[in-house]
């Protein structure tokens, strides 16, 4: 039997304030992306905020449906379809497998968020932002926006529309919250720790400067 080592590339329209506020910045319909290894989209492996609240803080997340798709709640997506030689694909899973196994070290490049709308990024060791983990993992240094990806992946486009209608969910169907993301820090907390996350990543990218 021949081994499947398709990837899955997903761009979504997220349901958040920021969400809306990259959109509006950016002209552009899709805000988020992410990378799934199977057709189900079970899974999708980015880089974004780790909980509702605080926004700015996060890292290497694993992403299920009912991150966006809670209650009744729906997106619009693109998926694209990626088939990869097997050496690639290897290399790929094993690179996801290392952000599994080292998640708690990976932290959101907010710093390269901002600079991305002047076509500028800011490199710092396991700091990514959605779409710079995305390219990295694919091996293409050189986009550097979402809208970047649809040009260079159009031709593998395989679904757009509703998340809903592709996993075959009704718009009635109730979808279970995902606790862990919907749960918000008193004010306090989510202060200290979103200086924490800025302190991280500004020691991170000065390392990253001193030992280019």
């Amino acid at each position: 039997m021949k081994k499947n080592n398709s990837v899955y590339l997903i761009l979504s329209e997220t349901n958040t304030g920021v969400g809306l506020a990259i959109r509006l910045l950016t002209n552009f319909h899709f805000n988020h992306s992410s990378l799934a290894l199977s057709d189900d989209l079970d899974e999708l492996y980015s880089f974004g905020r780790l909980r509702k609240s605080p926004f700015l803080v996060g890292g290497f997340i694993v992403e299920k449906p009912s991150r966006y798709l809670a209650k009744h709640l729906d997106i619009n997506i693109r998926v694209y379809k990626l088939d990869l030689p097997a050496k690639e694909y290897k290399i790929l899973k094993q690179r996801v497998d290392y952000y599994l196994a080292n998640k708690n070290e990976t932290v959101y490049n907010c710093f390269s968020a901002v600079c991305t709308l002047f076509n500028k990024r800011i490199n710092a060791k396991d700091a990514f932002t959605c779409c710079e983990f995305v390219q990295s993992l694919l091996g293409y240094d050189g986009v550097s926006t979402i809208k970047g990806l649809t040009e260079l992946y159009e031709q593998q486009l395989i679904y757009q529309g509703s998340y809903r209608n592709y996993l075959g969910l009704t718009s009635t169907a109730f979808v279970a919250p995902d606790q862990d993301y919907e749960e918000r820090s008193p004010l306090l907390t989510s202060l200290g720790n979103t200086y924490t996350h800025i302190h991280t990543l500004l020691d991170r990218v000065v390392d990253a400067r001193n030992h280019p």
